[in-house]
């Protein structure tokens, strides 16, 4: 595709984004970012495939762990986007560059770049983007203990992810949810958001029912629930996701099937979890 649009110098930019695109997929970050920096080199990007292209390097930066070189990238993007007329391109944008401000801990700085975001996506009418938002916002509110504001900016993403049937994202959502009804001692709210995401993760092959199973695991032993911890445990484990677990979210899950085994008298499926662990 990529030589076929050669006289196309625009569709030929985004052909080469989607070699990139490949070649990131594949896990091969640093032959997609030298195919992003050849096309940066060629100038035969528009203003918006030149954003493009800022923007996946940013993702590859992102996989890599050099979050200032992600940061880098999207400021230039948002340069770009900034002198064009139609301004519906910064805020994706903006909202990738609050997600790593997030990552790093600079919540407020995040929080701030959520809401330009917020403003943006419901000027455009992009309610997709704007679930997303509202539900990144709320994990940096929870992570400065702001839980009421955090459960106000739930509710509004899982109003729209309701409406778009995303239940791979409505199970993180109610997960959060889930979190912050145990932190206020709202159990039964606590199991019941809990619950309804489990089923939400489990429905869509999600990765994430590995963290939210093991943190709904360590819940519901906390409160000596023991028995249920055992179907979470099994709901896990028969997970697509748990067949290509990493090794990090192995060590935590392991840790917690131990304490599980352990406190209902299987000791030796707990011993060997715990010896899996070291």
């Amino acid at each position: 595709a990529a030589e076929y649009n050669k006289n196309y110098p625009d569709k030929q930019v985004r052909s080469f984004c989607n070699i990139a695109i490949c070649y990131r997929n594949l896990g091969q970050l640093d032959k997609s970012i030298k195919q992003l920096n050849e096309i940066l080199k060629s100038g035969k990007q528009t203003e918006k495939t030149l954003a493009i292209v800022y923007g996946e390097l940013a993702s590859n930066y992102m996989q890599k762990f050099e979050n200032q070189k992600a940061i880098n990238s999207l400021l230039k993007a948002i340069d770009v986007l900034k002198e064009m007329k139609d301004d519906s391109e910064v805020y994706p944008v903006k909202q990738k560059l609050a997600n790593i401000y997030m990552l790093q801990g600079n919540y407020e700085f995040a929080i701030d770049l959520y809401d330009d975001c917020i403003a943006g996506f419901k000027k455009n009418g992009d309610n997709k983007n704007l679930s997303y938002t509202y539900l990144n916002k709320a994990e940096s509110l929870i992570q400065l203990n702001k839980l009421d504001e955090a459960k106000e900016n739930l509710n509004l993403s899982i109003k729209w992810l309701k409406e778009y049937q995303d239940i791979a994202v409505l199970g993180v959502a109610y997960s959060k949810i889930g979190h912050i009804e145990a932190r206020e001692g709202n159990e039964a709210e606590a199991l019941a958001s809990y619950e309804y995401a489990m089923e939400n993760l489990s429905a869509s092959n999600s990765p994430y029912i590995i963290r939210v199973g093991l943190e709904y695991i360590n819940h519901l032993n906390r409160n000596k629930k023991y028995k249920k911890s055992l179907v979470v445990i099994d709901q896990v484990k028969e997970s697509e996701a748990y067949k290509s677990i990493n090794l990090e979210d192995k060590m935590y899950f392991l840790q917690a099937m131990a304490d599980t085994y352990k406190f209902t008298g299987s000791y030796k499926k707990a011993t060997d979890n715990y010896t899996e662990t070291i």
